[in-house]
């Protein structure tokens, strides 16, 4: 008898455990804190003869979709994720997810007087960082179908770097799902991308586009990819610095010409630091990217050389409104050399198209010095969510920008008709909406 009771014991703290664990390996994938420090930060108060339900974030809730409870098939309240809806004791529904209202899943629950019932994480979190190919974020689109149920849940979007600007997470059914260029179908067989999200987990994957055509080059997990500020950080700060070589020689003896090299060389240097605190959130993103090429046995060029540096003050008001100030520069480090294999002639004009002088057999020409040209970017404005319940979710960004080019005796060379153009100053300003 006493053997039993030890092993029924056993195989109950065993069990008890394995819950524990699997519950614990969830919350490490998620970018809020856990569950019962979510409780401890939400200062929803319970008045006496009331109770109250609560949906966990898996990461700012500000980016999730909001929540509600139904009574009798009508909304009686919605409320942002980590926070408490407090309802008089009885039995509710609770709807969640993103979508529609009817591809919303739902809950029912029962409130009980002075406690808290939490809607059990069953659901799973996704964030798509849409970036370009030096991994800068840009705001652009794509759709998302469900493999599983063959569902299309919507439109969803990247956000651009350097603006205040929030990345919404999906809160989906676990399954396997599809991300295709907008328009597109469920049936796509380019440009698409393919994901399974597990119950409870937070995931986060990358969809890179072409920075001109915008078609997809790759969509899944990048090594230090940024995640999203976690709440008990201030600072949040990621460097990757990466490069590549690559080496082509063909010795004389393999070849009827003489032996021939062909070298490259690359490196990227890329650095993304946050800083949240109370109201106020500070982002400093740069970027650095050197090449070198190497044709026959002398001839040795830059193959690309640009810095890029971006920072961004906003003030957090509060969650409906929020202003923001940004700034970035963008130039080279080195001077650009055109080379020609064979010597050429070529005319150069100025900004009004008249030719200022002809060079003839031409083997190489400056097109920069170093630091030329220098494009600077500034603006400020707000961003505000006008509405953000369970039917309609609208947000605006609206602002003023500015942005000056200082040539600084910068040329742009024309290959098809052999004309050297200068670089022209520009100054441009404007209101933006968005």
């Amino acid at each position: 008898m006493n053997n039993r009771i030890l092993q029924l014991a056993g195989i109950f703290l065993f069990t008890l455990f394995g819950i524990v664990s699997f519950s614990i390996a969830q919350e490490s994938t998620w970018e809020s804190p856990p569950i019962t420090t979510q409780l401890e930060m939400d200062d929803t108060i319970i008045p006496i003869g009331k109770g109250a339900v609560f949906v966990p974030s898996m990461t700012d809730p500000l980016n999730e979709p909001v929540y509600g409870v139904l009574s009798k098939g009508r909304i009686v309240q919605n409320s942002n994720t980590g926070h408490r809806i407090v309802l008089a004791p009885g039995t509710y529904t609770v709807v969640y997810g993103s979508g529609t209202t009817d591809q919303m899943m739902r809950k029912t629950v029962q409130v009980v007087e002075s406690s808290t019932t939490v809607v059990k994480p069953d659901w799973s979190g996704l964030v798509i960082d849409v970036i370009d190919e030096s991994r800068t974020q840009i705001r652009e689109y794509y759709d998302i179908f469900s493999l599983t149920t063959g569902a299309a849940y919507g439109i969803g979007q990247g956000v651009e770097e350097g603006v205040n600007e929030r990345l919404h997470s999906w809160m989906l059914p676990p399954g396997t799902y599809k991300v295709v260029k907008p328009g597109d179908n469920i049936n796509a067989v380019t440009n698409f991308g393919t994901i399974r999200i597990m119950p409870g987990e937070l995931t986060r994957v990358s969809l890179v586009m072409d920075s001109k055509t915008f078609d997809f080059l790759g969509f899944g997990f990048l090594t230090a990819t940024r995640t999203g500020p976690r709440l008990n950080h201030k600072w949040n700060t990621q460097s990757e610095l990466s490069g590549n070589a690559l080496l082509n020689y063909i010795p004389s003896g393999l070849s009827s010409t003489a032996s021939n090299t062909n070298a490259t060389a690359t490196f990227e240097w890329l650095t993304d630091a946050r800083y949240e605190s109370g109201r106020h959130a500070f982002s400093v993103w740069s970027n650095i990217q050197e090449g070198l090429s190497l044709q026959g046995s002398n001839n040795i060029q830059k193959s690309i050389d640009q810095a890029e540096l971006r920072l961004t003050y906003i003030y957090r008001l509060d969650e409906y409104i929020n202003p923001y100030l940004r700034f970035s520069a963008e130039t080279n480090f080195f001077r650009t050399i055109y080379s020609f294999d064979n010597p050429t002639n070529f005319s150069e004009v100025d900004a009004k198209g008249d030719t200022v002088r002809t060079i003839y057999g031409a083997n190489s020409f400056k097109l920069s010095n170093p630091f030329s040209p220098v494009v600077l970017k500034q603006g400020f404005g707000v961003t505000s969510t006008l509405i953000k319940t369970i039917p309609a979710n609208i947000s605006l960004r609206s602002g003023f920008g500015a942005r000056q080019t200082f040539a600084r005796q910068a040329y742009i060379f024309n290959q098809n008709s052999n004309i050297l153009v200068p670089v022209v100053e520009t100054n441009l300003t404007g209101v933006e909406w968005l």
